[in-house]
């Protein structure tokens, strides 16, 4: 058991300095050398930027601050996991909506407090053992070999029949990256016949779905709900169905029933709050919005036109309420708004964006000075040289001034300033939106070799992969970008970023023999191999 552990990269994520040192006295003596802590969420995914673990222990409560479920969340959105990295969520307590939660990301296991050094020493062993059968799979996905993935799982399986599903699955899902959604269909079915798993029947809906067979996968979604109606998954699917048919009454009731069975999800709530707006059931959306916002705060998934949805319902809510109800829309309004201060204060784009919004819903409410304060936050939002504001926003900020009652001359001056600050920045959208997709990617790699000079190699990935996104001839871009991932430390030791260097080099690029840029082109294929040789 040991020998499996002992040179494993381990991070114990937990408030409680104290319980961080227990989990570490256990893990020395089961072996384990690489050891590190984190006590805060913010801290954790630090930490995963800057070093790949093989194994993460993380308390499901964290105090102030991201939760287990908010982390696991974020490290999968930022692809900071990679295959074959475990993580075990810790928790005292197992609320339904904790482990629903939770078990929507996946984790590889869930540890109730207390345990003993043997009871996770046991849970480690399993864990560990699948893995040690598994790492050629996990090697050839971390390296960006699919086919040799696919290959690897038949004879995995085929060596090792307890992990046939796990490599069933890996392969389905790899043969729809590969685009080959027939054969993956066919494997879902195959799986399904032999053993209905969940993964392996929403497979089968979600390849109709995407092929535009959407009353077809419905129907197979309601099938599956009959054997597994407390999945959200499927409850998300059913949705989206119904929605893409235009049934929205359906799909605020199939959300309702899923946000009722795990409410922690930050899109979910979204997701209803949006279904609700159409349909104009305000109280409905606006409890949504509320509970995307409160679940969200320490959500990588927040994003912060939900503020403004919610202001805006509540405006309209507001309207035919009266006594304790207004009262209670007041407080609430009043302790959102400070949340979103919080929020965005170093983000002057999201700030601009909301603040307007929650002026009008100020003055609606006969705040007046609350609303002027807001009006006045807004002309500094704009002003400030790092708001970037798109068209939608524009407009919207455009309709929600006008709106506004123009109650002093104070006011009006500020709103006149507002005006020409958002008229300066639609210049700017404007002049961007003049600039040809070929000027554009010549800017980002301009911006993007000078920060490669600054070494700020981060940054100049961004601007590369920019110039990628705008170009009809990537090929210099792409040879950027992979050089700055192959050469730069602080991207090489990341084998997720070597796999994106292959992609621009094998995929994305198709040179003439006689073309002056084969040599680079070698150069860095042949350093890209030595790279990730050393990381097998």
């Amino acid at each position: 058991m040991y020998n499996l552990i002992d040179k494993a990269e381990i991070l114990v994520i937990d408030d409680f300095a104290g319980f961080r040192q227990t989990i570490k006295t256990m893990l020395l003596r089961l072996g384990a050398q690489q050891i590190d802590q984190a006590s805060n969420g913010q801290d954790a995914i630090k930490k995963c930027l800057e070093k790949k673990y093989d194994i993460i222990f993380c308390d499901y409560n964290l105090g102030e601050g991201q939760d287990g479920q908010q982390i696991l969340e974020e490290l999968h959105h930022r692809n900071l996991l990679r295959p074959g990295s475990l993580f075990l969520m810790v928790t005292a307590e197992s609320t339904r909506a904790q482990v629903m939660g939770a078990i929507e990301y996946r984790p590889d296991a869930y540890l109730t407090k207390p345990f003993t050094g043997e009871q996770l020493g046991q849970r480690l062993k399993r864990l560990a053992t699948r893995n040690k059968i598994m790492q050629p799979i996990y090697d050839a996905q971390n390296s960006g070999q699919p086919d040799r993935v696919i290959e690897l799982c038949d004879q995995v399986m085929a060596q090792v029949p307890k992990v046939k599903y796990s490599c069933l699955r890996i392969k389905a899902e790899q043969l729809e990256k590969l685009g080959k959604s027939a054969e993956a269909r066919e494997m879902y079915e195959h799986i399904s016949a032999d053993q209905p798993v969940l993964w392996a029947l929403i497979g089968i809906g979600r390849i109709d779905f995407q092929q535009g067979k959407v009353q077809q996968a419905l129907q197979h979604f309601e099938e599956i709900r009959q054997n597994f109606s407390e999945q959200v998954s499927v409850l998300d699917w059913i949705a989206r169905c119904q929605q893409t048919l235009g049934d929205l009454e359906q799909a605020e009731q199939t959300l309702l029933k899923a946000v009722e069975v795990s409410p922690k999800s930050v899109s979910r709530q979204a997701s209803l709050g949006a279904v609700a707006r159409q349909l104009q059931h305000t109280e409905t959306a606006q409890k949504a919005f509320s509970k995307t916002i409160h679940e969200g705060h320490y959500s990588c998934k927040l994003q912060p036109e939900y503020y403004r949805e919610y202001y805006d319902q509540t405006r309209q809510l507001a309207a035919d309420a009266s006594g304790r109800s207004l009262s209670r829309l007041v407080a609430e309004t009043e302790a959102m708004a400070k949340r979103m201060e919080r929020k965005f204060h170093n983000d002057p784009s999201a700030l601009a964006a909301n603040l307007g919004s929650a002026a009008r819903l100020f003055s609606s409410l006969g705040k007046a000075d609350k609303s002027q304060q807001l009006i006045k936050q807004l002309a500094s939002a704009v002003q400030n040289p790092r708001c970037k504001l798109d068209a939608k926003d524009l407009q919207y900020l455009d309709e929600t001034l006008k709106a506004l009652p123009e109650s002093s001359d104070s006011l009006r001056k500020t709103i006149e300033q507002i005006d020409q600050s958002l008229q300066q920045i639609r210049l700017e959208v404007e002049k961007q939106s003049e600039i040809s997709p070929a000027e554009q990617a010549r800017e980002f790699n301009r911006q993007g070799l000078q920060m490669a000079r600054q070494k700020r190699p981060k940054e100049a990935l961004s601007l590369f992969r920019q110039a990628i996104d705008c170009a009809i001839d990537k090929t210099n871009y792409c040879l950027n970008a992979a050089q700055i991932i192959i050469e730069h430390p602080a991207l090489n030791c990341d084998s997720e970023l070597l796999q994106q260097a292959r992609h621009y080099l094998t995929e994305l690029i198709q040179l003439e023999p006689q073309d002056v840029r084969q040599k680079r082109y070698h150069k860095l294929l042949s350093a890209l191999d030595q790279r990730q040789q050393s990381h097998a």
